[in-house]
């Protein structure tokens, strides 16, 4: 599967050092502000794709689609970064939609439906979300379904108009297809990698 990533320059530093890169805790300086949500993420790798190598790490995001570099440069001013395009096994890869996966860092109910969210909500109001959590996290299994996309919340358009993001467990030097380095207002090079 063709995927892109955008990381800290570091991270294809490390790549090309070590030939693979790992994301977990004690290295996860970009790492989440959410931990709940990224170990409940790691939960469904775990359940859906395996366990990582090793010891217990936090996924790897990338996209289905070529990230605009527009959209990162500015953001960064300080820090080089790299888009790395990958090629990594179908089997190793988690796909989920991008915009839905703002409901589990929420932590709230993706509904499929008004009138789903209205039940949700009730029995909330009722009996406390610690009583409905297993109901709620039930509902952001939704966010692998990207054959439904839920009219309700943005008005449909199909699989192709989703923002598909893809977590993995591992980057190997072995899946590196280009590297374009970018910083501040620029892309300040790029490197087709011969495999």
């Amino acid at each position: 599967m063709r995927l892109w990533t955008c990381q800290p320059v570091t991270v294809w530093e490390n790549v090309e050092r070590d030939g693979v890169f790992h994301c977990d805790r004690s290295i996860a300086k970009h790492g989440p502000i959410w931990p709940g949500s990224y170990d409940w993420l790691a939960r469904q790798m775990r359940r859906r794709v395996g366990p990582p190598p090793d010891s217990f790490r936090w996924p790897i995001w990338a996209w289905e689609k070529k990230p605009d570099l527009r959209t990162w440069i500015g953001r960064n001013e300080r820090e080089p970064f790299v888009r790395l395009t990958l090629e990594i096994p179908d089997a190793d890869v988690l796909l989920s939609d991008f915009d839905d996966w703002h409901f589990v860092l929420r932590d709230s109910f993706l509904a499929e439906t008004e009138s789903e969210c209205l039940v949700y909500e009730a029995r909330e109001a009722e009996l406390g979300k610690r009583a409905v959590r297993a109901d709620l996290e039930a509902s952001w299994e939704r966010i692998f379904d990207l054959d439904t996309v839920r009219d309700v919340w943005r008005g449909g358009g199909g699989r192709d108009s989703l923002r598909v993001q893809a977590t993995f467990w591992e980057l190997r030097r072995e899946q590196v297809r280009r590297v374009e380095e970018f910083s501040g207002q620029r892309v300040s090079g790029t490197v087709n990698v011969q495999q």
